[in-house]
């Protein structure tokens, strides 16, 4: 009784600290990622793969007729995937003749499309992006964004990014966010052929007929930040995770264990039951209003979602962690802490890229609150299974 009385007063004395260092601030970082690992290439497979570091090779065809999920170091997709992709690599490559019928979701370090078709929409977190090919639509998020001479958007083009080179051709409109935007060299040749709209700290100068549009500059509103405040929120951020992390270790080694082992295919899951949660608290919530007994409810339940949403970037680091132990195939606690600490400050940069980063804050919330949510349904459910299993032992 008293070693749990003392991991409950420890647990409420981090929660008070938890709760009383938020930290806000906006500007552009620059993220970098090395591994050495093997190199993971799909091809001719006909089944979906989930893996985080193997992929299933299968030479006797070359259509894959469902969604395709990936992870490892270094990937390379050369199929056609009648379906979506989703990566989440080091180094991520499109090979020529490649087709996704779907989207395209990619988070790594660095994405290439050889001469690629993605006939819907890629969505892309990246430090270096490349495209060549023919894509529908795109939005990206990244450090350095090309699109090569034979690239050719045949929608819309999105992007938040330090520099961005368009080379290639926009067939329809372009919104871009970016201190540095550049064109190629041929000045008589059309670039956009739909309106441009961009935010940067100067204004563009083009030759007529590169922008068949509209072209609209909008100034760069950010505000400066002290470098003190980086370092004061970066060690917020490492310290709350570390506290976190350390806790459930702690206290619930079971939920790690089933946070870390999770796929990218239930993660996509956890996301969808994250976005669903809040809408579902708020409909409850406003139930419990109305009717007098349930107030008291709705103190309880607003303190505990609230408490959730303060760890819930936490589970997400803690989530990658576990997909980066498994690459480095570093599997102890010492290397989850440690990981999970590094993946918080990607996330943490990621959060501060201007006009977008709130909008990955928020998913990365929702999509720790899905997974805090499904491991611990999960946890419950198989603590009772053992009980079960463990009383029918003894009587027998």
């Amino acid at each position: 009784m008293t070693k749990n009385m003392s991991k409950i007063f420890i647990v409420l004395v981090t929660c008070i600290l938890l709760l009383s260092t938020i930290c806000i601030a906006t500007t552009e970082p620059t993220t970098s990622v090395e591994d050495n690992s093997a190199v993971n290439t799909i091809e001719n497979t006909n089944t979906t793969s989930d893996t985080s570091t193997d992929t299933t090779t299968d030479t006797s065809s070359t259509w894959i007729n469902s969604d395709l999920y990936l992870t490892g170091d270094k990937v390379s997709v050369s199929n056609v995937v009648d379906g979506n992709a989703f990566i989440f690599a080091n180094e991520v490559t499109i090979e020529n003749g490649t087709e996704i019928g779907g989207d395209l979701f990619v988070f790594a370090n660095k994405l290439t499309v050889n001469e690629g078709y993605v006939y819907s929409s890629i969505f892309a977190c990246a430090n270096e992006i490349s495209l060549q090919g023919v894509i529908y639509d795109v939005y990206a998020l990244c450090s350095n964004f090309t699109l090569e001479n034979n690239g050719f958007i045949y929608r819309d083009l999105k992007v938040s990014a330090n520099h961005v080179a368009i080379e290639g051709r926009v067939r329809r409109n372009a919104i871009i966010t970016a201190n540095d935007i550049t064109f190629g060299e041929d000045t008589s040749s059309t670039y956009i052929f739909g309106n441009l709209t961009y935010t940067s700290p100067k204004e563009l100068s083009v030759q007529e007929g590169m922008i068949s549009g509209e072209v609209t500059h909008e100034e760069s509103t950010t505000k400066a930040v002290s470098p003190v405040s980086y370092v004061t929120n970066a060690l917020t951020i490492l310290l709350t995770t570390f506290v976190v992390i350390l806790l459930l270790i702690w206290l619930a080694p079971k939920f790690v264990k089933r946070v870390t082992n999770m796929g990218v295919a239930k993660s996509f899951v956890s996301l969808g039951i994250g976005i669903a949660v809040p809408m579902i608290a708020i409909l409850v919530s406003f139930l419990l209003i109305l009717s007098v007994v349930g107030i008291s409810v709705f103190s309880s339940m607003t303190v505990a979602f609230v408490f959730l949403c303060m760890i819930a970037t936490s589970i997400t680091s803690l989530f990658i962690a576990g997909l980066l132990t498994k690459i480095f195939k570093k599997t102890n606690n010492i290397a989850i802490i440690l990981f999970s600490l590094l993946a918080s400050l990607v996330l943490w940069a990621l959060g501060l890229i201007p006009y977008v980063g709130w909008i990955l804050s928020i998913l990365f919330v929702l999509f720790g609150l899905g997974t805090t949510l499904v491991n611990i349904v999960y946890t419950k459910e198989s603590n009772k299974k053992e009980e079960k299993i463990s009383s029918s032992e003894e009587t027998k």
